[in-house]
């Protein structure tokens, strides 16, 4: 393992993700034959076979922007999740009124009201999980 290859990533501003014995985990990049070391600051990772050139560190701005992406995407799925529930209550809600009122269906809007029930929960869930995201 090359010293001066992790001198080259310190002086640029990282600082080293170490094991227990304050070695360099020379893993925290680990994709096929790539590996290497990894920045704990910013998050950055380099391959010490390619020895790729690093930046400097930005002080964990970018990690810190790929988290906030990160949280984008999750609460757009949730709000997709929710947007998919809510397609499916319009069809539940126009069977239940054809059926109230029939005799003998007394059973089956109870059972219809009770999904319609579950996935406004639903939709209310992933409204409120996608809104208060962290």
């Amino acid at each position: 393992m090359s010293d001066s290859y992790f001198k080259t990533l310190e002086a640029a501003g990282h600082t080293l993700q170490r094991d227990g014995d304050g070695h360099v985990d020379i893993f925290v990049l680990d994709v096929e034959n790539h590996n290497g070391p990894g920045c704990t600051t910013c998050g950055d990772a380099w391959c010490h076979h390619c020895q790729d050139t690093p930046t400097r560190c930005d002080g964990g701005v970018a990690k810190k922007e790929r988290e906030r992406v990160g949280r984008i995407r999750d609460a757009a799925e949730q709000m997709l999740d929710a947007l998919r529930a809510s397609q499916r209550l319009a069809p539940m809600r126009a069977e239940l009124d054809d059926i109230q009122g029939h005799d003998g269906h007394e059973k089956d809007c109870r059972q219809l009201a009770r999904e319609i029930k579950a996935v406004e929960k639903q939709v209310a869930a992933a409204i409120h999980a996608a809104t208060y995201s962290k």
